[in-house]
């Protein structure tokens, strides 16, 4: 077992997955074919991925444990030749997608903004990009007290509409409860975690995703805000073509949120 203390918040016992059976099963998943593991364990090497470890909180086969798992892909905890720790998403040999290099020039596009991993190496297959530590949306929402959930929704507006200043519409975010982590559990820093249909866009609409999430949940968040104000501001900030009109709506929301 491994201490991974060295860029995480928390301190966690991880164990590094030495079986070639649980490594291709991850790698390939979810056939098991034994070209396929040795073409990305190759790859894989390329890219300087050094390790790939047992760790999160999704149970993967039988005794395996991984950050995440979609439709296109698994998600690893691993460790890179230069970077330590880092998050590792792997193509899922079914899915629908025939690479994971669109999403990565996405991620590499926006990192500058700070509410994104930075990315360290991709391929056709891979992704390798830090390791953001931390809670979910979905549990800030589940754990934490109505100001900090209102201060979390509050900066993720404002992550939202960064994002959008970049000309990249992130799709995922209509329902960003997984889809946003709070490094450290911070809620005044939120990351965008999956790009994966992420796309450049002359009109993006993250801030009017967000503000439909807020009206869907206003309950569950514990805002008191009449539906009506935020679906106006909503269209407001649609209408603007100016982004300083567009980042005076935004500060309306977020006083909304806050006040």
């Amino acid at each position: 077992m491994l201490r991974v203390d060295e860029m995480l918040c928390r301190e966690y016992s991880v164990r590094a997955i030495n079986s070639e059976k649980d490594l291709c099963m991850i790698l390939c998943y979810p056939i098991d074919d034994s070209m396929c593991c040795s073409n990305r364990l190759q790859e894989l090497a390329v890219l300087g991925v050094r390790n790939v470890y047992s760790f999160g909180n999704v149970v993967f086969g039988k005794n395996l444990r991984v950050v995440g798992k979609g439709h296109a892909a698994v998600v690893v905890l691993a460790k890179h030749v230069n970077s330590d720790f880092v998050a590792l998403k792997i193509r899922r040999v079914d899915s629908k997608r025939d690479s994971l290099e669109g999403e990565a020039k996405i991620l590499e596009k926006v990192y500058g903004i700070g509410y994104s991993p930075k990315l360290v190496a991709y391929s056709r297959n891979f992704i390798v990009r830090e390791y953001i530590d931390g809670s979910t949306l979905e549990g800030i929402i589940k754990n934490f007290d109505v100001n900090n959930i209102r201060k979390a929704i509050a900066s993720l507006v404002k992550a939202s509409f960064e994002m959008d200043r970049t000309g990249v519409d992130i799709l995922e975010i209509s329902n960003p409860t997984r889809q946003v982590v709070y490094m450290c559990n911070n809620v005044n820093k939120p990351f965008f975690i999956d790009f994966e249909s992420a796309r450049q866009h002359p009109n993006p609409s993250n801030i009017p995703r967000i503000a439909s999430f807020i009206i869907r949940n206003r309950q569950i968040l514990n805002i008191d805000v009449d539906e009506s104000t935020i679906t106006h501001l909503a269209r407001q900030y649609k209408k603007a073509f100016d982004v300083k009109e567009k980042e005076a709506v935004v500060n309306k929301l977020i006083a909304l949120l806050t006040n």
